[in-house]
């Protein structure tokens, strides 16, 4: 596996679309410099010891300075076009060209006036995607980016979809890019003449091992030396239930985890399951070091995938009194296997392994099954949110008592998993149920809630998006107080209307949201294409050519400068507008004192916090 990763970068001025014109771009200006500083680190070559990408180190001869970066697990070195050597006399900057004409991803960088982009233009074998970076208002307090891609028709879709506003200058638009241009590579590796060449090559090895590398010893010979590669047993007499334990002895197996189940690959189990999306049949389980599917055997040849989630959705597991493994993932969702084996004890031997695996692959943990007795008000002692997370548990409380904590998730109520019940159904089963027992599970080392990763994607996703159209909200009312100031009239009530707007947007509809079972994946086919009356989108101009489809463009959001003209025209004197102007006044008084109150609640809520805080601590 590699982490290192090279991006070519071209820089294109006012004017200028052609792949020769770009190279000719001796220096940078103040726009690019300002736009490279978001990507990485100005180093220099000379005995630079990290992650080269091919340049050099010791004599200066690619240049004296790179720009260089680490994005999570990746290290990455730009091949910046203005900072590679330029020659004069050369008007194709073959130096310059024999680095970045050999990247697969390339982001092009254009100033205010560059004509639209095309890859036709780009006379090149290796380069696959081009992300195509156009920057409006540079070198102010108000510059942004819009962002537009393409890739070869033979590379693979590929995220993170693009959103449907201006990126700002800011930490967010380099994570877009360089997830962006890493995903893209690794795209267009499993695509095309890359995936050809890849096939070859292995091909060539597996053969060299077949022939040069077999052995006649048989297995029986050098048994002693594969039992390292066993499973050891230890006997663990704690006498602790939930892990398997048979007829309650009070005597379970613990497995070390031999070497095979830290395999990148997937490890194969034939196992019995159901859940609500698949019925109960026997599939194929397999769990590589990603992803967690189910395949009917039956269908295997044509590729027949039932069932499947990133193993980072695994939440947890439960040990089932059937023999079995109850799976959570996602949301909650519950996936019921069961090994197929000749006796129990192998069957508990193959869930034992299948959990080792999830144990390296995952971060899951097994759940707790924790029986709930109510106090002399009928009550548990505890409140849950709606997707189940235990915000408060009652001092001294019986929930208290049997561990149940701040934090803690609840995936099941009564053997029934969470996602599948109702709100009505959560409270029925809370107030009638003669007996509650709740499935948790605990909270993480950091005390946090556990959530997969799907949700803590669609999580940052909404972060994002209330972060946005605040930001645009706070700009729009200030426009609109600007203007106001001539219209002292209407001063009030404009602002009343942008503090009803920004409340507005606030909102959004969980219809956008991903399903809850399913990592969310890039879906080109969904990018919004705005146009602002002010700005020419500088999209891929793409020809009738089967080489290069267009992928994802966008365009600034439409402009609210109309809008804003006319909320501040001069108010009407007919009385039906002079009673329309009290009533909005009068709307904003109700959400001053509104909002009075609610500091006031907070007011006394940390007073009365502070007076107990300050008593005396009871004695034992």
């Amino acid at each position: 596996l590699s982490f290192q990763r090279k991006i070519g970068i071209l820089y294109c001025k006012g004017g200028q679309s052609s792949e020769e014109e770009m190279y000719n771009n001796e220096t940078a200006g103040p726009a690019f410099q300002e736009f490279l500083s978001i990507l990485g680190d100005k180093v220099q070559l000379k005995g630079f010891d990290k992650y080269r990408a091919q340049l050099d180190n010791k004599t200066d001869s690619t240049g004296t300075h790179s720009l260089y970066t680490r994005y999570q697990d990746y290290e990455i070195m730009f091949h910046v076009s203005t900072m590679l050597p330029f020659t004069a006399s050369n008007s194709q900057q073959l130096l310059r060209k024999r680095h970045i004409g050999n990247d697969i991803v390339t982001i092009v960088f254009q100033e205010p006036g560059a004509l639209p982009f095309t890859p036709q233009t780009i006379r090149s074998h290796f380069q696959h995607v081009f992300i195509v970076v156009h920057v409006h208002n540079p070198c102010s307090n108000h510059t942004s980016y819009s962002v537009a891609v393409t890739r070869t028709a033979d590379t693979p879709s590929f995220g993170p979809p693009l959103p449907t506003t201006l990126f700002r200058h800011s930490p967010e638009l380099r994570d877009f890019l360089l997830s962006k241009a890493v995903n893209g590579e690794n795209a267009a590796e499993r695509g095309g003449k890359f995936l050809a060449m890849a096939t070859r090559t292995r091909e060539e090895y597996l053969r060299d091992l077949a022939r040069d590398h077999v052995t006649t010893t048989t297995l029986d010979s050098c048994s002693s030396k594969l039992a390292i590669l066993g499973l050891s047993k230890k006997r663990d007499r704690s006498g602790s239930t939930g892990t398997g334990d048979k007829g309650g002895k009070g005597t379970r197996w613990a497995y070390s985890v031999p070497p095979e189940f830290h395999s990148s690959g997937s490890l194969v189990w034939t196992v019995k399951a159901v859940s609500v999306t698949i019925p109960e049949s026997i599939y194929m389980l397999g769990i590589s070091s990603e992803m967690l599917v189910l395949v009917d055997p039956k269908k295997e040849r044509e590729g027949a995938v039932s069932f499947h989630c990133s193993c980072r959705d695994v939440l947890g597991w439960t040990y089932s009194s059937k023999g079995g493994l109850d799976l959570y993932y996602g949301r909650a969702g519950r996936l019921a296997i069961c090994p197929i084996a000749s006796n129990e004890t192998e069957v508990e031997n193959e869930i034992n392994h299948i959990v080792k695996r999830l144990q390296v692959v995952s971060g899951g943990c097994e759940t707790r099954e924790i029986p709930l007795l109510r106090n002399g008000l009928g009550q548990l002692g505890f409140n849950a949110d709606s997707g189940g997370f235990v915000i408060e548990v009652e001092r001294f409380s019986m929930a208290e008592t049997v561990g149940l904590c701040p934090g803690a998730r609840l995936v099941a109520i009564c053997g029934q998993p969470f996602c599948s019940l109702t709100p009505d159904d959560v409270r029925s089963l809370f107030l009638r149920a003669k007996k509650v027992t709740v499935t948790t599970l605990p909270p993480d080392e950091a005390g946090k809630p556990r959530r997969s990763f799907s949700e803590l994607y669609v999580k940052s996703l909404q972060e994002q998006r209330i972060l946005r159209r605040s930001e645009g909200d706070i700009e729009k009312e200030d426009v609109i107080a600007r203007k106001a100031e001539t219209a002292p009239e209407t001063k009030n009530i404009l602002r009343t209307l942008s503090v009803q707007e920004e409340r507005t947007e606030f909102r959004f509809n969980k219809a956008d949201l991903a399903p809850p079972d399913i990592i969310p994946q890039p879906d080109p086919s969904r990018d919004e294409v705005m146009m602002d009356d002010t700005f020419e989108e500088p999209q891929a101009e793409m020809s009738d050519s089967e080489t290069l489809v267009h992928e994802e463009t966008f365009s600034p959001a439409p402009s609210t400068q109309k809008h804003s003209k006319n909320a501040i025209s001069p108010a009407p004197q007919s009385l039906e507008d002079e009673w329309q102007s009290i009533s909005d006044l009068t709307l904003a008084c109700n959400s001053i004192l509104e909002a009075m109150s609610k500091e006031e609640q907070v007011q006394a809520i940390k007073n009365d916090l502070g007076a107990q805080s300050s008593l005396p601590a009871a004695s034992g």
